[in-house]
C-alpha cells in the first residue's frame, strides 16, 4: 500500500499576519486522518501577546478580546505544537502542510521569541523527509511536469481542493485547512503516480526543488514588473531561519 493510503497527519495555522518573521500564531490545529477519516484532532488556541489587527479578524474570526479571554500563554502552546508535528516527523510518518514555508517558518520564530528549544534543535535533517506540501506538488505537476500553464489559476487550497475533487468549504479555520490539505494531498497522489513511487527523501528533494524554482520564478515575474518583493525560497523553513539557527 502507497504511504498516501495510511495514517497522514495534517498541520495549519492562523496568525496575526502574513509575515514568519514579525506576526504571531493564534490558532493551531494537527490532524490524524486514516483512509481519508479524521481519527484525532489536536487544536490550540493561544493569546499572542499583542493584538491582532482588524483585517487578520476579518480574515479567521479571532478578535483580541476573544483569545486574551480563553487562549493559552504562547509558552504554553508552542512547545506542545512543536512536540506534536515532531513526533510525527520522528515517526517517518507523513505530515501534510499547505505552502508548509509559511506555517513552519511562522512556527520557528514564535519558538525563538519565546526562547523555546526550536524546531532544528528538535529534529534532524532526515526527519523532514516525511513533510508533504500540496501546494508545492500541485505547483510543480502543472508547472513543470505537464507543462500546463492556464492565466489566472491559483493555487490556493479552495481552488485546489475543487480542481482534484476534494470536498471543502472556505473557513479559513486550521482544523478544517489542516484536514483539506491532507486530503488534497492523497488526490494530488492518486492524480500522479510518480508521487506515490518516490520515496521520503527523493520526495523531499523533489519538492525543496521544486520550491526554489517556483519562488525564482515568482522572483522574476515581481523584477519584471518592477514591484518591490521579499520572496524567498527557502523550504521547508524560510532562508534567513536557516541561516540565524542552523547547528
Amino acid at each position: 500500500m502507497s504511504w498516501h493510503h495510511g495514517t497522514l497527519y495534517g498541520f495549519d495555522t492562523e496568525s496575526t499576519g502574513v509575515s514568519v518573521f514579525d506576526d504571531r500564531i493564534v490558532t493551531a490545529t494537527v490532524v490524524k486522518i486514516v483512509d481519508g477519516n479524521v481519527e484525532a484532532t489536536r487544536e490550540w488556541l493561544i493569546d499572542p501577546g499583542i493584538e491582532i489587527p482588524p483585517g487578520a479578524t476579518a480574515i479567521h474570526g479571532l478578535t483580541t478580546d476573544h483569545v486574551r479571554a480563553n487562549g493559552v500563554h504562547p509558552t504554553e502552546a508552542l512547545g506542545q505544537i512543536r512536540d506534536t508535528i515532531c513526533s510525527v516527523l520522528r515517526a517517518r510518518l507523513p505530515l501534510v502542510a499547505m505552502n508548509a514555508a509559511y506555517d513552519l517558518s511562522l512556527l520557528q520564530s514564535d519558538l525563538t521569541r519565546w526562547d523555546l528549544t526550536d524546531l532544528h534543535a528538535s529534529l534532524e535533517e532526515d526527519h523532514w523527509h516525511s513533510l508533504v506540501d500540496p501546494m508545492v506538488l500541485a505547483k510543480g505537476l502543472e508547472h513543470t511536469l505537464r507543462r500546463k500553464f492556464v492565466k489566472g489559476r491559483t493555487f490556493k487550497l479552495p481552488d485546489l481542493c475543487k480542481r482534484y475533487g476534494v470536498p471543502f468549504t472556505e473557513s479559513h479555520d486550521a482544523t478544517a485547512d489542516a484536514v483539506g490539505a491532507t486530503l488534497l494531498a492523497v488526490a494530488l497522489v492518486d492524480d500522479e503516480p510518480m508521487f506515490a513511487e518516490q520515496g521520503p527523501r527523493e520526495l523531499h528533494t523533489l519538492q525543496k526543488t521544486w520550491r526554489r524554482e517556483q519562488q525564482r520564478s515568482l522572483a522574476e515575474y515581481f523584477d519584471r514588473q518592477g514591484k518591490e518583493h521579499d520572496v524567498d525560497t527557502g523550504w521547508p523553513l524560510h532562508t534567513r531561519l536557516q541561516a540565524v539557527t542552523a547547528r
